[in-house]
């Protein structure tokens, strides 16, 4: 650059010349920062694997990052504990759902009966900012249709997304997936220090369908995604495509076992996919296997999917929309460690579509 007189300050994008073309409405800062400035890219990415090395288990934080680069800059919990009021109270006792339904009363289960019953708190609150976020935009176009425009090969122009937008409060979706993020980070915590019941318990709930297993191997097999799986461990199997039907929200907590996350349907959203919601599964250990076709394993449009899986030599095998995808929202596959092994066939692994952004964080192993 030196010998013909230039510098890295004049590697970039004119911009003046570039608005000769118009603008975009959804255009994030976080680009237009390196597209003004493209050498500042060295600098970030050390920023970002720094980040993403001390934060490759904390859904939480991670899914704020995500959000603020889609202009979401959003951090809950900054200040106090946003999840303070759904586990202590200064009159009143707090509201037990397994109490309620008469479910795992022995002694034995306290602790298990203790994270269920905070988690079940946190979802049932009518002011979850999750909640009123996705029913603004339940109002105007269905999950359905979303799924078939960005999945299919549609000449269905953009109007279904332009008139959506408008209503689409996202900043305030991200609030709320942060605070689901951040209980489902807690009950997964010290999960393997519960006990849990000889056979397979389901708690029947308004929300919708929480199940807790054993610590042995355990099918799930249903034809909607349940609100909540709760397992002890073991060999178990996973197998579900749709969206929820009662409430936007769908979560796995797995603490061990070689477990099979299968979602067959390709009409559907597959398990850790989210369309107009959000969908978790926190895999603590274990030989998984995840199979999906599209929007699974860590993709949200016009929502949040994330997939934690923190050791274990692990497959992962999708076609489009999956391993990190976000469009209109956050797609996140972090996985800690193991020889894993990803397959997809396109708009995959680390996708930020429009107004997305999508993270495929692999921290150690030998991967392909």
């Amino acid at each position: 650059m030196s010998q013909v007189g230039l510098t890295c300050e004049d590697i970039r994008f004119d911009q003046d010349e570039m608005a000769n073309w118009g603008g975009d409405l959804w255009r994030l800062h976080y680009f237009t920062m390196f597209h003004k400035n493209p050498m500042k890219l060295p600098k970030y990415g050390e920023i970002n694997l720094k980040f993403f090395s001390e934060n490759i288990k904390n859904a939480t934080t991670l899914l704020s990052w995500a959000g603020s680069r889609i202009d979401c800059p959003v951090r809950r919990g900054l200040v106090a504990d946003q999840l303070k009021k759904y586990v202590s109270t200064d009159s009143l006792p707090l509201p037990s759902i397994t109490k309620g339904k008469n479910a795992l009363s022995g002694k034995e289960f306290t602790l298990l009966r203790d994270k269920i019953d905070f988690f079940y708190r946190v979802v049932n609150d009518s002011s979850l900012l999750l909640t009123s976020a996705i029913k603004d935009m339940e109002k105007r176009t269905s999950r359905q249709k979303l799924f078939d425009y960005f999945t299919k090969d549609s000449e269905e122009p953009n109007y279904l997304v332009e008139e959506l937008m408008p209503y689409a409060d996202l900043n305030r979706m991200i609030a709320g997936a942060e605070d689901v993020a951040e209980t489902v980070k807690r009950v997964a915590d010290s999960l393997e220090y519960c006990v849990f019941p000889p056979t397979k318990t389901e708690i029947i709930t308004p929300k919708g369908l929480i199940v807790v297993g054993t610590s042995g191997n355990d099918s799930y097999r249903y034809s909607v995604p349940p609100l909540l799986i709760i397992d002890g461990g073991g060999n178990d199997l996973y197998q579900f495509s749709d969206d929820p039907v009662k409430y936007p929200l769908s979560v796995i907590i797995d603490p061990s076992g070689n477990d099979r996350y299968l979602s067959p349907d390709s009409t559907k959203p597959g398990i850790g996919g989210a369309v107009m919601g959000m969908s978790m599964v926190v895999d603590k250990s274990g030989d998984d296997f995840y199979q999906g076709v599209n929007v699974a394993q860590g993709a949200g449009i016009f929502g949040v999917g994330i997939v934690l899986d923190y050791t274990g030599n692990d497959v992962y095998s999708a076609k489009a929309y999956s391993q990190g995808a976000g469009a209109f929202g956050v797609g996140i596959l972090a996985d800690s460690s193991g020889n894993d092994s990803l397959y997809c066939v396109t708009l995959s692994q680390g996708l930020g579509y429009t107004k997305g952004c999508g993270l495929l964080v692999n921290y150690e192993g030998d991967d392909k």
